[in-house]
């Protein structure tokens, strides 16, 4: 088993010319080193960043994905959930992705998170920091399993009926 942590800058300047709209590829943000991958070998990953803008208006329609990066520099996403990030005002935005997936063949890749800005504004996400990935590489025939599980937005049945109550507590020192 291949485990390796892997940090680094993210340039301020990356997201200018890769629009979610276009079919420009996605712009690597926070990506492993490379790793020689076997067919049939399970890579899981895990990758924190920090995103931001020093615009006064903010920073609008980010979309970030994992991913995987080949050697040509084309990057493709794993399914078609991203995550939407916007900021109305400077400051920066903690970013996590994970992803665990079964090699089809063997091959040279980065895996991390790649994002896009759905408009001519991603040039104003320009107060990128530092990314962190995690990478672990499992031997051929390690049995796995993943899932998206989505959460529900109504409380289950059993809880409908608590919202808003509140437990009344003695002040310290009168309980007994």
């Amino acid at each position: 088993m291949l485990a390796r942590d892997d940090y680094g800058d993210i340039p301020n300047d990356v997201l200018t010319p890769t629009l979610c709209n276009s079919h420009l590829a996605l712009a690597p943000l926070a990506v492993s080193a490379p790793v020689t991958v076997a067919a049939g070998q399970v890579v899981v990953f895990h990758a924190d960043l920090m995103l931001g803008t020093s615009y006064a208006d903010g920073a609008p329609e980010l979309m970030v994905f994992a991913c995987r990066v080949y050697p040509t520099g084309e990057s493709t996403r794993f399914g078609m959930e991203g995550l939407g990030y916007g900021l109305t005002a400077p400051g920066r935005v903690a970013i996590s992705r994970s992803q665990i997936y079964l090699s089809s063949s063997a091959q040279t890749l980065q895996v991390g998170v790649c994002g896009c800005a759905d408009s001519s504004n991603g040039h104003k996400w320009n107060d990128n920091y530092i990314f962190h990935v995690s990478t672990q590489l499992l031997p051929v025939g390690t049995p796995y399993a993943s899932a998206t599980v989505v959460l529900p937005k109504a409380p289950p049945d059993g809880l409908a009926g608590a919202k808003g109550r509140t437990a009344k507590v003695p002040p310290r020192g009168l309980q007994r």
